[in-house]
């Protein structure tokens, strides 16, 4: 799914704003061989968002995907876009399907979270800021574990 410019600038002001990272939009930029290469061979992958229109729910080549990155243990966030076409019930429906649908696809720790989203009337901005942090802060050093201290010249 190719995205819109306005859809693509919300997520990047989501991602940019607290965390300075960049977003890719590959599905739609080339061939699947690509799209395979990119998330084989970028070590600072560190997690994939998957769009995924809530009318329509996951299809095959979003199932490919979730397996793909599987095999990299790399998360993966997805966002049921267009959240605000449905009424509240439709909402709790599309995401609990979706969770269920996912279940199989949750081995060995792969972790798979599922949100709605509508960059329209901006649903689910903050828990999409949440995720990406969650994905970009290191954790914070604990009495067990030192905090690891630049060199000295």
């Amino acid at each position: 799914m190719k995205l819109n410019q306005g859809f693509r600038h919300t997520l990047q002001v989501a991602a940019r704003k607290a965390f300075r990272i960049h977003l890719s939009d590959r599905t739609g930029g080339g061939p699947a061989q690509e799209l395979g290469s990119y998330l084989a061979e970028r070590p600072s992958l560190v997690g994939t968002v998957l769009i995924v229109d809530c009318r329509r729910g996951l299809l095959e080549l979003d199932y490919a995907l979730i397996k793909w990155v599987g095999h990299r243990q790399l998360p993966v966030h997805i966002l049921l876009s267009k959240a605000d076409k449905f009424n509240r019930q439709e909402q709790v429906l599309a995401l609990r399907s979706t969770q269920k649908a996912l279940d199989p696809y949750r081995v060995n720790g792969h972790e798979i979270t599922v949100q709605l989203w509508s960059a329209l009337k901006k649903i689910g901005m903050t828990e999409l800021e949440t995720q990406l942090s969650n994905w970009v802060r290191p954790p914070a050093p604990t009495s067990e574990t030192p905090a690891i201290e630049p060199p000295t010249s």
